[in-house]
């Protein structure tokens, strides 16, 4: 090994680092090596979560253009999807721990710049996942919602029928009963 060569290592690796590099073929400490490779091994797992966040996604939005009213989505959320964006959310928060669980040694460098851009791109993800889980409950709120408006709706109707049926017998013969609801007529 030339001495410039050294000087070089010892620039960028630090001393330590440029005779680890010298004897073992690698300027990380064992630690610090072991932090990094759990660290890529976790970034290689995101685009799988972000490829099953799109899969939500586009479920989401095809059920929106499914649904009769596209301006607000109304409809039920099958037992399917609760069960994939929750163990998704599951998946996303466990990635999470073991990204803060990992420690560096000496504060090296690489691995401190890494986590900080695995947990950034982690937060992202998790956003994300946020808001697609909110959209869902919304969706479903307003599902519930619409669903009580209409149970509601044509219980009022059956119950003004029944008036008008009754308001019918005491007319007489071709007369007209009438009742109405939210502008509905009800004819007996």
């Amino acid at each position: 090994c030339s001495a410039g060569y050294f000087l070089y290592m010892t620039k960028k690796y630090g001393a330590k680092g440029a005779m680890r590099m010298i004897w073992e073929g690698d300027y990380m400490s064992e630690e610090n090596r072991d932090s990094m490779d759990k660290l890529e091994k976790y970034s290689k797992k995101m685009p799988k979560i972000i490829k099953k966040i799109e899969t939500v996604e586009s479920w989401f939005e095809l059920q929106k253009l499914n649904s009769i009213d596209s301006d607000k989505a109304s409809f039920p959320i099958s037992a399917e999807i609760r069960k994939k964006t929750s163990n998704l959310s599951y998946e996303v928060d466990t990635l999470a721990s073991d990204v803060d669980s990992v420690l560096s040694k000496d504060k090296c460098d690489e691995v401190v710049k890494l986590k900080k851009e695995t947990s950034s791109e982690l937060a992202n993800i998790m956003s994300r996942l946020d808001i697609v889980m909110n959209r869902l409950l919304e969706s479903e709120a307003n599902f519930i919602a619409t669903k009580e408006e209409a149970k509601a709706f044509y219980t009022a109707a059956a119950q003004s029928a029944v008036q008008a049926t009754e308001a019918k017998e005491y007319h007489s013969k071709g007369t007209t009963a009438r009742s109405s609801i939210n502008g509905y007529s009800i004819v007996a």
